[in-house]
């Protein structure tokens, strides 16, 4: 049932739904929200500016008035910098309806967007910028400063993500963090405050004295700019408030909810991706990745994916003819006729692979020498800038490949802005690139062509998959602005292939952390290793997010042949009739550790792993062994198991 409303009345504008009410005030001074209340509870400390924008180096705000300057006593006198032009009311889509602002400032046309959501207790809001007649350039964009708490600022917790421990009083994040948690312990009252802007563009303000929370683009050590030509609009990220009651760090299910109805369609959630990386790495061929490709379609899996090592280096990414003599058509269409969807990886943010134009279009340092993505320059590959016709280039490169082998799934790699390993530095310096000047306005350039390339796919292969992967953004965190603009998003490359280095409960940790917050089925944590006798306790790790593993399939161990077939069959029913998109930790202690996949409906898919020499009993009616279809919750000593519990 529909619950959003908005309502325009001459000078006064009311979003509201069943949970949430905001009303906004044009006067002379510009615009103000006057209200925000959440259950009938008054949330707004302050009347503040709704954004403030650099425009040509002016500040322009949304509200301008006299104020006292705490620093000498004295009035500052301040006039409107914008002008009222009409209020718009739309629906753009089932989740939200839309009220739009529109102010002059010169020639040129600032919109603010609010919208309210018809189902969940969530608002978003951005900021539009179109140039007149002459280009501006856009910088210091704040597109939300409304600062409302539940009670006053000095009774709130602030915590960044899901941290456990409250941040600072007053605080900046730059880069870091992609949401913040509000929250009254004495109301049992907070909210959400997410930033979809990506990577290292994010900003947060948390400054009380100021009465403060900013939520907008970075202008710091990754700053964002944005030069506008005569007639082109430029189209901000978004806030996101979403309230819940409850303990602290409740209220996810609802987030996870609001950040779905941002979110590319996905196909399916039941899925479950095999990659070729490890252990064979580079070490491939027709018949190595025919004959896993048939081992991998017996255990139950659904994609396969032909990870790097498949063209030559330095050779426009030609099909090495020795592994491949027959060429990638053969092995590609082997994999369908199998019944498994064909994935490939590409490099497409370096020069790795390529041998013509290798300069053209790379990255640029301030002293104009070249970008490289590694320790050893002399060696290291390099970095191609994606705010120059580098973009097209991939753009086109994708589509040959997708057209030519009916690619089902791109996992795109290799950094281009920043890295993951600390290893190259920021952004682009060059003067000569398509769609950047300099460096400042590099970083939204860079990201802008990500995006810019995934719509032009999808425009042409509508079903194709793109992951944008964390070597790609230059993060080992998963983000709002990384699903958004992919319908999977490969966090890192944790695997456990060296128990004496990475230990299988500890990454499994690490995957708990990613999927705390944001939809579990759009998150491959990292790349478990299925051999031996672990492969079942790999697989079930997968199973925290959407299944990505590796492995050689054709070494595992009798007993796991025989379980892997039962466990991927009962993932994938069960992800197909119930949608799982709520994760909880159930367990986490010295001897044993497990998780919960959950939908609306009731049913429960829950992996546990018992570490210790003694049996364990979980009391938990209504479960059932997803391989041996016995009731209950019992798993033998060092093993593991899925139960499932349909609604």
């Amino acid at each position: 049932m529909k619950t959003a409303k908005i309502t325009i009345d001459n000078n006064t504008f009311v979003l509201e739904n069943r949970w949430m009410r905001r009303e906004l005030l044009l006067n002379d001074n510009g615009i103000i929200t006057t209200s925000f209340t959440y259950e009938g509870q008054e949330l707004l400390k302050h009347i503040h500016h709704e954004f403030q924008v650099s425009i040509d180096r002016q500040l322009v705000s949304g509200y301008s008035e006299k104020v006292l300057r705490t620093v000498d006593g004295n009035m500052e006198e301040n006039s409107c910098d914008i002008a009222f032009i009409k209020a718009e009311s739309s629906v753009p889509d089932e989740h939200y309806q839309q009220l739009d602002l529109h102010f002059s400032y010169g020639e040129n046309i600032i919109v603010l967007r609010y919208e309210i959501a018809e189902k969940l207790p969530s608002m978003r809001k951005r900021v539009l910028i179109t140039a007149g007649s002459r280009e501006i350039l856009l910088e210091s964009l704040i597109f939300d400063d409304t600062p409302i708490t539940p009670g006053n600022f000095s009774d709130c917790d602030v915590y960044c993500g899901m941290d456990k421990t409250p941040a600072p009083n007053s605080f900046t994040r730059c880069g870091d963090t992609d949401f913040l948690r509000i929250y009254n312990p004495a109301q049992q009252l907070g909210y959400f405050l997410g930033n979809t802007a990506p990577g290292l563009l994010r900003y947060f303000l948390v400054y009380p004295d100021w009465y403060n929370i900013c939520v907008g683009y970075n202008s710091a050590g990754a700053p964002f700019a944005k030069y506008l030509a005569p007639g082109e609009t430029f189209i901000s990220a978004e806030s996101v408030t979403c309230f819940y009651r409850g303990a602290a760090d409740s209220g996810v299910d609802l987030w996870r909810e609001t950040i779905r109805t941002r979110l590319p369609q996905l196909a399916a959630a039941a899925d479950i991706m095999y990659c070729s990386w490890i252990p064979q790495y580079k070490n491939i061929s027709e018949k190595i990745i025919c004959d896993l490709a048939k081992t991998a379609c017996d255990a139950g899996f659904t994609f396969f994916v032909i990870d790097d090592g498949w063209f030559m280096s330095s050779s426009d990414w030609q099909i090495e003819p020795e592994k491949f003599p027959n060429g990638l058509k053969p092995v590609a269409d082997y994999i369908h006729l199998l019944g498994m969807k064909f994935g490939l990886w590409f490099n497409i943010g370096t020069d790795y692979g390529m041998k013509s134009e290798r300069e053209k279009f790379a990255a640029r340092q301030a002293d104009g020498t070249l970008k490289k993505l590694g320790w050893n320059y002399q060696a290291a590959v390099t970095a191609q800038c994606f705010g120059s016709g580098h973009c097209e280039r991939m753009r086109d490169k994708l589509d040959e490949l997708a057209e030519k082998y009916d690619v089902d799934y791109f996992k795109m790699d290799f950094s281009t802005i920043c890295s993951p390993y600390g290893i190259m530095p920021f952004g682009c310096h060059a003067h000569d690139h398509a769609h950047h000047k300099g460096f400042a306005d590099s970083f939204n350039a860079m990201y802008d062509g990500f995006f810019r390339m995934r719509r032009e796919l999808k425009a042409k292969h509508p079903e194709l998959m793109l992951d944008f992967s964390f070597e790609t953004f230059g993060l080992e965190t998963p983000s709002i602005a990384a699903l958004e603009c992919s319908e999977l998003n490969h966090l890192t490359n944790l695997s456990g292939l060296n128990p004496e280095n990475q230990q299988i409960v500890k990454i499994r940790r690490d995957f708990y952390a990613n999927a705390a917050s944001l939809p579990p089925e759009r998150l491959m944590h990292g790349l478990p290793v299925l051999s031996g006798d672990t492969a079942v306790e790999y697989f079930l790790t997968s199973l925290c997010g959407a299944p990505l593993v590796s492995g050689n399939l054709q070494t595992l161990s009798s007993r796991s042949r025989e379980r892997l077939p039962l466990l991927s069959k009962a993932y994938r029913e069960f992800a197909a009739k119930h949608f799982p998109g709520g994760f909880e930790v159930i367990l986490d202690a010295a001897s044993a550790d497990g998780f919960r996949r959950y939908s609306s409906d009731g049913a429960e898919m829950r992996c546990i792993f018992n570490r210790s020499d003694t049996e364990l009993v979980v009391d938990a009616p209504g479960f059932f062994n997803a391989e041996t279809g016995c009731s209950g919750i019992t798993v033998p000593p060092h093993d593991c198991a899925m139960f499932i519990k349909q609604n």
